[in-house]
């Protein structure tokens, strides 16, 4: 993780107005680091040839990935396109269905603080009756975030289901 870490961190400061992303390997825990766009991470290098074992996609997770601040309050929490991505292995049924997390990284415009906000999805259960569900995401329909904000390299700790910083 510490060369995939290292390539995510020089990437945003040499041009901090494009995503950057670390993905693993959940075979391997290879983990690699790709640069996007203003407001995408690609993803279609999973696809290459060269990235395939025996002609197969590699499973991957996303574990981080980098939003640029545009001085918008959605720079900070996940969009419908991070949830696609970490959802994705358990809807092409590469990988059991469960819960999975990721963590988004942006810096405060004015203090120029670090950030992390964490989110995650959990699997929709189908329930016929409306009854016997447990969590918000199930009650719903769709997945939920977590949007837990910290400053980087700060704990959070979670007291009565609140969060406190």
């Amino acid at each position: 993780m510490r060369p995939a870490r290292s390539s995510f961190d020089a990437a945003i400061r040499e041009d901090p107005t494009r995503e950057a992303g670390v993905f693993r390997d959940v075979v391997t825990g290879e983990h690699v680091c790709v640069q996007g766009g203003h407001s995408f991470v690609e993803v279609s290098w999973m696809d290459l040839p060269e990235n395939k074992v025996g002609g197969k996609a590699r499973v991957w997770d996303m574990v981080t990935h980098y939003h640029p601040d545009r001085g918008l309050i959605i720079d900070r929490i996940s969009s419908g396109s991070d949830f696609d991505v970490i959802s994705y292995n358990q809807r092409a049924g590469l990988a059991p269905r469960g819960s999975v997390q990721s963590t988004i990284v942006w810096t405060d415009a004015k203090s120029r603080i670090r950030f992390e906000t964490q989110f995650g999805y959990a699997p929709v259960r189908r329930d016929p009756t409306g009854r016997g569900t447990e969590s918000m995401t199930e009650r719903l329909g769709w997945p939920v975030s977590l949007n837990r904000h910290r400053a980087r390299g700060c704990r959070v700790s979670s007291v009565g289901g609140f969060q406190v910083h």
